[in-house]
Parts: C-alpha cells; sequence; structure tokens
C-alpha cells in the first residue's frame, strides 16, 4: 500500500498559486526595471545637452538658438523625468505588494509540503511497525508449529 496524501490537490493548487504569484512579481519588477532604465537614460540625456551648452559657450561661434533649443531640452527632460519618477514609486509599490502576495503563497505552500514530509513519515513508520508485527507474528507460528510437531 503507498502512501497517499488527501491534501495533494490542495498542495497542487497552492504550487500553481505560487507559481502565478512569482510571475506576476517578476513582472512588476521588469517594468520597475524598464521605467528606472529611462530615469537613467532621460538622466543621461540631460547631462550630455548640459556638456553640449558648456562646448557652445566655450566656443563662442555657435549661434544662441541652439543652446536655447537645449535650455528647453532640458527643461521638457526635467518634466519627462519627474513624470517617469511618479511612475516609478507607483510601479515599486505594485512591486511590493506583488512580492508579498508571493512571499505569503510561498509560505502557504512550503507549510503544506511540510506536512505532507511529516504524515509521509509517520507513514512509513506505521509501515515499518506493521512489518515488525507480522515478522512477530510469523516468528510466533513458526514456534508453535516446531513445538507441536
Amino acid at each position: 500500500m503507498a502512501f497517499h496524501f488527501p491534501l495533494e490537490t490542495l498542495l497542487k493548487h497552492r504550487k500553481r498559486q505560487m507559481e502565478m504569484a512569482q510571475r506576476e512579481f517578476e513582472i512588476a519588477q521588469h517594468q520597475l526595471n524598464q521605467c528606472l532604465q529611462e530615469i537613467d537614460n532621460i538622466h543621461r540625456q540631460i547631462l550630455e545637452s548640459r556638456q553640449l551648452i558648456a562646448y557652445a559657450e566655450s566656443q563662442k561661434t555657435t549661434d544662441t538658438r541652439s543652446v536655447d533649443q537645449l535650455f528647453e531640452f532640458i527643461e521638457g527632460s526635467k518634466i519627462r523625468m519627474k513624470i517617469k519618477q511618479n511612475e516609478a514609486r507607483n510601479l515599486m509599490e505594485v512591486a511590493d505588494n506583488k512580492r508579498r502576495v508571493f512571499q505569503e503563497k510561498a509560505t502557504d505552500h512550503k507549510s503544506l509540503e511540510r506536512l505532507k514530509d511529516r504524515r509521509k513519515s509517520e507513514y512509513k513508520v506505521q509501515v515499518k511497525k506493521k512489518e515488525n508485527q507480522t515478522m512477530d507474528d510469523m516468528n510466533v507460528m513458526r514456534g508453535k508449529r516446531g513445538v507441536s510437531v
């Protein structure tokens, strides 16, 4: 007789829930990383624009229109960066919530796994006990047959 865990379907269900929660967390984390990368790119563009302005001012031969355009680009980029930072904050909250849900699901699954392991070890102890009792009974029966013959 093999070991049968009565909560096996629940265990499988919890495992699927855990895997789905993990996938959702990974997606949220990926979106957050993309947003942070975009913020870095905007910051890099602002630094490059400032370097171009410094170079243009040191040359003193460039027209002021290109410098003005660079200043406008920097101001627009600052606005885009603030918008992206707010988006990143929201994505951080979402990712944190998804992480918490994933941890809860993993804990639920792990507790059922431990219960299954504990029940399996109890089952093995019972089987071993029955085998020993059967062996003892067989030895007693052999002994009785040997005495009466």
